[in-house]
């Protein structure tokens, strides 16, 4: 059962931390809400998976998983920019020194 609610926690604090960006500085309430609940669901299932699962291991989990699955949603769900790449070195390129 701790399993499941670590699961449920990473999935909570994914959809609070993709919802983050469209709160505009916590301006729109629906995804400030949805940050809100999701950290708090987030907290509340940390909490009852670490009755059954040492600390150790449900914090890298929870680290490792999270940052997986926020990728993962934030590349379905955000729209890409394009990108500047005036800025970009690129290791087969030595840098010039004035």
């Amino acid at each position: 059962m701790g399993w499941l609610f670590l699961f449920l926690g990473v999935m909570a604090e994914a959809t609070s931390h993709v919802a983050l960006r469209a709160t505009n500085g916590f301006t729109h309430w629906l995804p400030s809400a949805i940050v809100l609940l999701g950290h708090l669901l987030a907290f509340l299932f940390l909490g009852q998976a670490m009755k059954s699962i040492p600390v150790g291991v449900v914090h890298a989990s929870f680290a490792g998983l999270a940052i997986l699955i926020v990728t993962s949603l934030s590349s379905i769900f955000i729209p890409k920019l394009p990108q500047d790449t005036r800025f970009r070195v690129s290791p087969a390129q030595p840098i010039q020194e004035k």
